[in-house]
């Protein structure tokens, strides 16, 4: 039997994540925040992993398929982006 969707999509999360990783290593930059942004010629790239999220298991979050955002859990991936993108650009101005 064939790896399930959701297994595709957490290896694929992985190979991101450690694309990043060393992405950002060699640019000396962080992966700790939501980002890609350029300053001068230094990409600085980072992964925020919906999936890592506790509530993001919730069924009340999605649609009757399971698989699709419903309004609240749109709301709630909503939050999680503008609290990473508060972060970064709090980084970038240091």
């Amino acid at each position: 039997m064939g790896k399930t969707i959701v297994d595709q999509v957490a290896e694929c999360n992985s190979l991101i994540r450690d694309c990043i990783a060393k992405h950002n290593a060699s640019n000396n930059t962080s992966t700790t925040m939501s980002k890609s942004v350029v300053e001068g010629h230094n990409h600085r790239i980072a992964f925020v992993d919906f999936d890592a999220q506790a509530w993001s298991k919730d069924g009340e979050f999605y649609l009757g398929d399971g698989m699709h955002l419903n309004d609240a859990g749109h709301a709630k991936l909503g939050d999680m982006v503008r609290t990473s993108l508060g972060e970064v650009l709090s980084g970038l101005q240091q």
